[in-house]
């Protein structure tokens, strides 16, 4: 990790109060296993306290995901640099927004039309298929 300290926390160990974003963060370390990490000491700190903050949650998009990113917008960007800005988290949808790097992603379809997914697959004969959710 390059000399740097990792911290996670999840939408659930969030807490605004009054102009203060905080969280209960566990430091965490690489472990032997290939992707995975040993939990360290577990605190309870203002997010302001590092100096940066990644968010990446996985779907489905819910309430409790609006609610964390507009918890993040309260944190003061200028002692903390968000890597990835909560109105542009909120704006963009992940699994929408390659499609305006269309050179650099395979052939594909977004649709709830049965019709149209099988029409496509026998054009392509290969699929992946995710919800949007």
């Amino acid at each position: 990790m390059r000399g740097h300290e990792v911290w996670h926390t999840g939408i659930d160990d969030l807490c605004a109060e009054n102009e203060s974003v905080s969280a209960t963060v566990t430091r965490v370390f690489p472990s032997e296993a290939p992707r995975r990490f040993k939990a360290a000491e577990v605190h309870v700190t203002r997010l302001e306290r590092f100096d940066a903050i990644l968010m990446r949650s996985d779907p489905p998009y819910t309430m409790n995901y609006i609610f964390a990113v507009q918890m993040l917008s309260l944190v003061q960007e200028s002692r903390t640099f968000i890597m990835n800005k909560p109105q542009a988290l909120l704006n963009f949808s992940e699994k929408l927004f390659v499609h305006h790097f269309k050179k650099f992603i395979p052939k594909t379809i977004v649709s709830k039309k049965i019709a149209q997914l099988n029409a496509f697959l026998k054009r392509v004969k290969r699929i992946v298929i995710k919800p949007l959710d």
